[in-house]
């Protein structure tokens, strides 16, 4: 549910800006996945995403090449922590005062600070990073939220 509301959330804010019509289209949507594989969870999330826009009544076709997903963050498995995973969260932790979970927004911020160290991300681009909840499982990990980092 989170990816079509984001998705189709930016494409009504495209769409109330009123841009000239050859210029309208979907913003691109980037996903960082904390167990599927790529391919298969593209293609749900741009049915899902087109799903919702017709229900919605905004009737844009998102096309599939603007959805994309990053499954290299996944790590060992689903839930399963990384070393990146437990730095990101703690980063978040001490720099802005917002708590990630492990299974979920950890993993996901995770994968931010890896596109934006490998330069994926412009400078100066906006980035919309939604945080789905999720906090309390950071007491079912407390060897990795406590670890001793470089974060």
């Amino acid at each position: 549910m989170t990816h079509r509301t984001t998705i189709n959330a930016a494409v009504m804010v495209n769409e109330s800006v009123q841009l000239p019509l050859t210029s309208r289209r979907a913003p691109k949507a980037t996903g960082i996945s904390v167990r599927a594989e790529k391919a298969p969870q593209e293609a749900k999330i741009h049915a899902l995403a087109n799903a919702t826009s017709e229900l919605a009544g905004a009737n844009l076709e998102i096309p599939f090449e603007e959805i994309t997903v990053r499954d290299e963050f996944v790590g060992p498995g689903y839930s399963l922590p990384t070393t990146e995973m437990t730095a990101a969260i703690q980063t978040f932790a001490r720099v802005e005062g917002i708590l990630l979970d492990p299974v979920y927004t950890g993993k996901t911020a995770a994968g931010l600070i890896g596109l934006i160290r490998e330069g994926a991300l412009e400078r100066d681009s906006n980035v919309l990073f939604i945080h789905t909840g999720g906090a309390p499982a950071i007491y079912a990990y407390p060897n990795e939220v406590l670890a001793e980092t470089n974060a």
